[in-house]
């Protein structure tokens, strides 16, 4: 094929080389792809939507003398400051399980490609302590929460490939208080959820714990997302209170904020096998907030935020106005933390704009997911470790690893 016929960009590559192409059509959609990739970098960085006015210029250099002297200063957000391997000696499988801390101690329960029972506390999360396997089935991607001096698990499923989710309920509570001595109860068979697996941190709002979205079985070996919201008085006993006012989805995150409860991204399960098998999963992510003041009625604060593609988790890190989402699945290779300042002045509505605030190691398919800070210190559970991370003030950078600097004079 001669030049003239060739897309532009093979022009410049020889055949066989991964760039070469002799589609116009696959040019064009990967010139749809990059235009979009900027669009989103950009839109984000200049915090306008478009339209820079000036306001914003771009540098490959740190510190740069000549923009800091015409009045422009790099922006900063926290970032992940350091990460050490708390306890690299953890069950090789943590996948889907929960972490909590309850009674002054760190627990493990549950997770693994199959699901376990098993059940671990630790004190400082370094040295661990293995009791008895639970009473009840092997499960992972389960919810867990901490109320009235119990620890409750609730749902999960018999592994990422087994059946079935779980409907029921049980609690761990220390017998008796002080003893150091541990026990299980069954709080409900049925805790009214239905079959259901991969769902939001259960949290507490308006004298009531909350639960979003997850997987339910509709056919065999088919589990999609949903869109339902159920709230609990008693953490055993569940009613549904909303369905259909957005999108489906799994592992959304779910917090509290500004009196509202805020449903934060999240993914429909489809969106798992396309990561895992062909690492396109942004077509079925979730990039859009929604909040309540009631967890009946939903407005969508933001159809699609900046800088994210597609997100999904559990953890969630407050800290100085912001939320850090310890988020898997995201955009690759970008899978670990994401930040936004709610207090952003150029952000409209707030949550609007979000960076890449780093990972915590490598590139997992599944990454980070369970978060506990306890004593002022962030403890993130991925698969077979636990990590401790910490956040400092940095310049940011687009994912090309440019600075950005903000007329501020």
């Amino acid at each position: 094929m001669s030049d003239e016929t060739l897309p532009a960009r093979s022009r410049f590559y020889t055949p066989g080389s991964p760039e070469y192409t002799t589609s116009f059509a696959d040019e064009l959609n990967e010139e749809k792809q990059r235009i979009e990739l900027g669009f989103v970098n950009l839109e984000t960085l200049i915090a306008g939507g478009g339209a820079s006015e000036g306001s914003v210029v771009f540098s490959t250099d740190y510190p740069n003398e000549f923009l800091e002297g015409v009045g422009f200063e790099a922006i900063e957000e926290y970032l992940v400051a350091n990460v050490t391997s708390w306890c690299p000696a953890l069950p090789a499988d943590c996948l889907g399980a929960s972490l909590d801390r309850f009674c002054d101690r760190f627990w493990l329960i549950g997770g693994g490609l199959v699901g376990s029972k098993r059940v671990y506390y630790s004190a400082d999360g370094q040295a661990w302590t293995q009791i008895a396997d639970a009473p009840w089935g092997s499960r992972c991607f389960h919810g867990s929460f901490v109320y009235n001096n119990r620890l409750y698990v609730v749902g999960g499923k018999n592994g990422l490939f087994g059946n079935p989710a779980y409907t029921d309920v049980w609690y761990l509570y220390e017998n008796p208080p002080g003893s150091g001595v541990f026990a299980w109860a069954q709080a409900a068979a049925n805790g009214g959820f239905g079959q259901r697996w991969l769902m939001s941190k259960p949290v507490f709002f308006d004298s009531k714990w909350w639960m979003v979205g997850g997987g339910v079985q509709l056919a065999a070996g088919y589990w999609p997302g949903t869109s339902d919201v159920y709230s609990s008085t008693d953490g055993a006993s569940w009613s549904l209170v909303a369905s259909n006012q957005f999108p489906e989805r799994c592992l959304p995150f779910v917090t509290v904020h500004d009196n509202k409860l805020w449903v934060i991204f999240g993914s429909d399960l489809l969106s798992w096998w396309q990561y895992l098998f062909f690492g396109n999963a942004a077509a079925y992510m979730s990039s859009d907030i929604w909040t309540s003041d009631d967890g009946a009625t939903w407005d969508r604060l933001v159809q699609r935020v900046t800088n994210v593609f597609a997100i999904g988790g559990k953890g969630i890190i407050k800290l100085d106005g912001r939320f850090l989402l310890n988020g898997t699945l995201a955009f690759n290779p970008f899978n670990g933390f994401w930040v936004t300042n709610m207090s952003d002045p150029d952000a409209n509505p707030p949550g609007r704009h979000w960076y890449v605030a780093g990972n915590v190691t490598g590139n997992d398919v599944v990454g980070t997911m369970e978060t506990v800070t306890h004593n002022n210190e962030h403890f993130c559970l991925r698969q077979a470790d636990l990590y401790k991370v910490s956040f400092s003030k940095a310049p940011i950078q687009t994912f090309e690893g440019i600075y950005v600097y903000k007329r501020t004079t």
